[in-house]
């Protein structure tokens, strides 16, 4: 082995052990990138859809930021909230107590006769009303803390109607009536403040929670003196002090000089202000004065000497002023917060004003750069569907008309008509450059269509000629014929003329189809108008097998010369055909009868082997609307010749498949239809094969 056997032996080694070797797998693996790529592409999508996809990935990364911002705002905003709601359960607090503290101030007259029990209606139902808000709202906020507060409550509150009985009363004395109250009203107290500082905890903000520092200090004294009142209100109104009031009573102003010193040392500034605003603590000084004077008359054991009404309005000024006190506080608590709290959905609102605008913003510029490329691409599209659906069409429709005049030699040839080309493309870019070379494509469309008519329409002028040479020729052929009928005289001549002539006749039908199938007119016509059973006749007689026609009595109606040779052609393209595809033995029958409108319909019913559903609906789409494709074969170019006519000259054709053979109905419109005309009898003249001879000379010669 020579040194360049031995180098290509060794690479052939190296090559096999470092080739990769292909698996099995990537084919399918191929075909399963390639799949990948067309769906992630969006291959074969509308070009609105792929922009949207595209713009769909940054919009949405976009959204889910600006989502999380406003998701970020919304959390911020949820404990002002829960504040908000804590809020209100202080100020309803606040407002029940007042309403408690009332009613059994109201009720301690009641101790001087039982009988004479002032009427609190009103009262009851405004204690209930705000006890009934304290749980409504406690209910709202769902906190476990206040839920045994809340039940604590509830079993006081269950026991007021109780109280309520026996307030004031022998069974029920006065210290323990007010301290029975008391226990109900210090629940509810405590539940506000507890209330109070969940609200002002989630409120956030030093501004606010110094609002209501200190507040049921105050409300606590206030509910002292509201105490006070009761059992002064009592025991001036029985005149004598019963066992332990002096002491009880003497013993709250100490205990509301505590709680006020208590107020004054953790309120706010704010509160404080109200507070010396409302001069409260002359107010705790006249109630100090007149309890004293009270007490000191009770320990003597005289009479006390102050009227009740004095007592009553002087305490019920103190409460008025620190209930004011304690209502602008709560109030202003609330207020703050419900401010932070929309403050915070401002911001909320701000943030999702601005994703919501920054989301518009980008969609409406995706929209504006898509629309425009959608626009160009649409406009395109337009354009190219001009061209197909409306200007070729119109071009080859104009290409394939006949000549303007019938007697117009086959060289006057219309000037092809020139439509002008669509508006050039302005954009430089890719769609202005498929635009360009979709004109060019126009272009040579128009080229070749112009270029294919000219073929055709010298095909189609070269046959009208020949076939209006083979017309004359025939014409002067029948004459010839008719002259010789005329003077011959032996039967069996005659007959062979006769003949002969039908031959004739029926070479001057294919050549009129011939014309037909060119776009002219035949090149004769029938002079006058004639009889219906005239024209059925001398259409069966233009047929190779007329023998086989039976002819049913037709009504007595004429048909115009204008429709004639029409309406010949056609019936003799209908019963040629129903003749060629029956059986030889069986008849082909001709029948016909007036329709409602004025029409008459003409109906030619084979028994042949029938036309199926599908192969019926064909041919009458192609009777319908003509077309020249696929009429090479034996029925449909017969059945093309009679579509064509029919559609030239209104009249419908129709074929109807029976269960054995197939009807074919043609219906004359009543603008080709008038009064029967007289018959005019030839004597000179023997009877064809297929009927009198006035009509077969007329239908093979005409005029």
């Amino acid at each position: 082995m020579d040194i360049r056997s031995r180098s290509a032996a060794w690479a052939a080694r190296v090559r096999g052990r470092h080739c990769l070797q292909v698996s099995p797998l990537w084919p399918a693996g191929r075909w399963l990138l390639g799949r990948a790529a067309l769906v992630v592409t969006l291959r074969g999508q509308p070009m609105a859809r792929r922009l949207a996809v595209v713009v769909l990935l940054p919009t949405t990364v976009a959204a889910s930021f600006g989502l999380l911002r406003v998701s970020d705002a919304r959390e911020a905003e949820q404990p002002l909230v829960e504040a908000q709601r804590y809020a209100l359960i202080s100020q309803a607090a606040v407002s029940a107590t007042e309403a408690l503290e009332d009613e059994r101030d109201g009720a301690a007259p009641a101790v001087a006769s039982e009988q004479g029990r002032p009427d609190l209606s009103g009262a009851y139902e405004q204690s209930d009303r705000g006890l009934a808000a304290v749980l409504a709202a406690v209910a709202e906020v769902r906190d476990p803390s206040l839920e045994f507060a809340r039940d604590e409550l509830s079993t006081r509150i269950a026991t007021l109607e109780e109280l309520r009985l026996t307030a004031f009363s022998d069974s029920l004395s006065a210290v323990t009536t007010v301290n029975r109250y008391a226990q109900l009203i210090l629940d509810v107290i405590e539940l506000g403040r507890r209330a109070d500082s969940r609200a002002m905890l989630l409120a956030g903000d030093p501004s606010v929670a110094g609002r209501t520092l200190g507040v049921y200090d105050l409300q606590e004294a206030a509910g002292l003196n509201s105490q006070r009142r009761a059992l002064g209100t009592a025991l001036l109104s029985r005149g004598t002090e019963a066992r332990g009031e002096r002491a009880v009573l003497g013993g709250y102003g100490i205990l509301v000089s505590l709680q006020t010193a208590s107020f004054r040392s953790v309120a706010g500034p704010d509160t404080v202000a109200m507070f010396q605003a409302a001069d409260v603590e002359a107010a705790a000084a006249d109630v100090e004065v007149l309890a004293q004077r009270i007490t000191a008359a009770s320990e003597a054991g005289a009479s006390v000497d102050l009227p009740l009404r004095q007592w009553t309005e002087v305490t019920t000024e103190y409460l008025t002023k620190v209930r004011q006190v304690l209502r602008n506080a709560v109030d202003r608590a609330l207020a703050d917060i419900t401010a932070l709290r929309a403050a915070r959905a401002e911001g909320t609102r701000t943030n999702l004003a601005v994703v919501v605008a920054v989301l518009l913003g980008a969609v409406l510029l995706a929209g504006l750069v898509g629309g425009g490329l959608t626009v160009e691409l649409h406009r395109l599209r337009d354009r190219m569907r001009d061209v197909g659906e409306r200007r070729l069409p119109r071009l080859v429709a104009a290409l394939a008309q006949p000549p303007v005049e019938p007697g117009s030699p086959s060289r006057s040839r219309r000037r092809p008509p020139v439509f002008p080309p669509g508006p050039a493309p302005s954009s430089p870019d890719e769609i202005g450059q498929v635009a360009l070379a979709f004109e060019n494509v126009h272009r040579q469309a128009i080229r070749l269509a112009t270029a294919q008519a000219e073929q055709r329409a010298t095909t189609a002028g070269i046959a009208r000629t020949l076939t209006r040479r083979s017309q004359e020729l025939i014409g002067r052929q029948l004459t010839l014929i008719t002259e010789l009928e005329q003077r011959e005289l032996d039967p069996d001549k005659l007959n062979r003329l006769f003949g002969l002539d039908h031959l004739a006749t029926r070479i001057r039908r294919h050549g009129d189809s011939l014309l037909v199938l060119t776009g002219v007119p035949a090149a004769w016509h029938w002079p006058q108008s004639a009889t219906l059973t005239e024209v059925v006749q001398a259409a069966a007689a233009s047929t190779e097998q007329y023998r086989r026609v039976e002819i049913s009595p037709l009504p007595e109606t004429g048909v115009r010369a204008a429709g004639i040779v029409d309406l010949l052609q056609i019936l003799a393209e209908l019963i040629d055909n129903a003749t060629r595809f029956s059986p030889p033995d069986t008849p082909v029958r001709i029948t016909a009868g007036p329709l409602a409108v004025g029409a008459m319909r003409v109906e030619v019913r084979d028994q042949g082997y029938g036309l199926g559903e599908r192969a019926a609906a064909e041919l009458n789409a192609r009777l319908s609307h003509p077309r020249p494709d696929g009429i090479t074969d034996e029925p449909k170019l017969g059945l093309h010749v009679a579509g064509t006519l029919a559609a030239r000259t209104g009249i419908a054709v129709h074929l109807l498949p029976i269960e054995r053979g197939c009807v074919a109905t043609v219906v004359v419109p009543p603008r080709l239809l008038c009064p029967a005309p007289q018959p005019q009898p030839d004597p000179a003249r023997a009877e064809s094969p297929a009927g009198p001879s006035p009509v077969i000379q007329g239908a093979s010669r005409g005029a």
